[in-house]
């Protein structure tokens, strides 16, 4: 304990030095909302104006165990800021660690060079928690700093299955007693894929089967027990349990849904697209299930302003016949909406956390003129249901598996 101490002491006099203002060390700098200090060399972007002693005996323990390799088993009181310690410390020494091995290593070397050392890969961070609560504190924690790793959550398929038959959602879903849920999920997923090889096999299919545009509805969807007035394939199918949120894992769309929804880019430089009340780059478990239920609904899509004079920019369609809700036209040039985010005929269903979805653009508009919050937030959808649909208990005809989607962002996740 004595020698600890007195390590601890020796770094915070000669190792970490004092907070810097000026320069931003992070994946989104241009917030210009954080700071920076430095610890053994390695430049830390830190969320707060100030470092409080323990925070910086942490870093120092931490980076100091990762440079030789060591295990390091630390302590602390509640409410002296170990979240942000952790991922701060930890999140910049990874990329301090992984520049200096792509420095080391020679892309012009020849190809067939016996020295020749694999690329580089970046050391993977894995964040251990006991309950799931403890998951949303990290990704709230995570939030507020200004690193955005590609990460991924990894939650059993009892949290994560939005099957109406296996684990409906909505606030008046009720629970379906005696279901397995991780039995029944495999069963209905090796199913899915017999039947897509099945129609994808058979040329005289009543069904085309095409991997980027799957079917909505089959008839093992549900509970399996079809019948009537179907044809011969459809009553053999229905015989089967299958998935649809499974099967639209192949679909092109969902991919770059779930892109453009959960991995970060490499330049982010616009301060609306990333940022403490946003959940671009930062997810958790909810956030995965709002998505699986209704891809196209985006939540909390930032918008941040340099000042409350300065307007959003953001132009809404004219409500035209009986045409209710408020749709979006487009957005000024040069403006805090002029960032990508939005398209057209995007319809806006809550203004910061306020239900809009049936109020026209004249009434929204003086909404979002009045606001004083900044940054201003908007839950959007695109081409779904329309409709706040992980609370109605409404899905999107395109729902997708959050589970196999969590474990797709997995195998690049940082």
């Amino acid at each position: 304990a004595n020698d600890g101490e007195s390590c601890m002491s020796s770094g915070e006099e000669i190792q970490a030095g004092p907070i810097i203002r000026k320069k931003v060390e992070g994946d989104i700098p241009s917030l210009r909302l954080y700071n920076t200090f430095f610890v053994e060399g390695i430049k830390i972007g830190w969320p707060f104006p100030a470092v409080m002693k323990p925070q910086r005996q942490m870093a120092i323990h931490l980076v100091k165990a990762l440079k030789n390799r060591r295990h390091v088993v630390l302590e602390s009181p509640t409410g002296t800021g170990k979240s942000a310690a952790i991922l701060c410390s930890v999140l910049a020494w990874q990329r301090h660690h992984h520049k200096a091995l792509f420095a080391r290593h020679d892309p012009s070397s020849p190809p067939n060079s016996i020295d020749l050392e694999p690329k580089p890969q970046k050391v993977k961070i894995i964040y251990c928690s006991r309950t799931h609560s403890q998951v949303a504190q990290m990704v709230s924690s995570l939030k507020s700093t200004p690193y955005r790793p590609r990460m991924a959550i990894l939650g059993s398929r009892e949290r994560l299955c939005i099957h109406k038959s296996i684990k409906p959602r909505g606030n008046y879903a009720e629970i379906i007693p005696g279901i397995n849920v991780t039995n029944e999920c495999r069963n209905r997923t090796r199913n899915t894929e017999k039947m897509r090889r099945h129609f994808l096999s058979t040329v005289e299919s009543d069904q085309a089967y095409d991997d980027d545009d799957p079917p909505d509805d089959l008839p093992g969807d549900g509970d399996g027990g079809g019948g009537g007035e179907e044809s011969a394939e459809n009553q053999f199918l229905s015989r089967k349990k299958t998935c649809p949120h499974y099967r639209q894992l192949t679909s092109g769309r969902i991919a770059n849904l779930v892109n453009s929804t959960f991995v970060p880019n490499n330049k982010v430089d616009c301060c609306s697209v990333g940022g403490k009340k946003s959940t671009y780059g930062a997810h958790d478990i909810e956030d995965l299930v709002s998505f699986g239920v209704d891809p196209y609904l985006q939540k909390n899509v930032a918008f941040y302003r340099e000042n409350s004079s300065q307007p959003f920019g953001l132009e809404l369609k004219v409500n035209e016949g009986r045409r209710r809700g408020c749709y979006v036209k487009g957005a000024k040039k040069g403006f805090p909406a002029d960032n990508g985010t939005l398209k057209e005929d995007d319809k806006i269903l809550r203004v910061n956390g306020s239900n809009v979805a049936h109020m026209n653009s004249q009434e929204v508009a003086e909404m979002i003129r009045d606001s004083s919050n900044n940054p201003l937030l908007l839950d959007i959808s695109r081409g779904g249901s329309g409709t706040l649909s992980s609370s109605d208990g409404r899905y999107s005809p395109h729902a997708a598996c959050p589970y196999y989607i969590s474990q797709a962002l997995a195998k690049d996740a940082e």
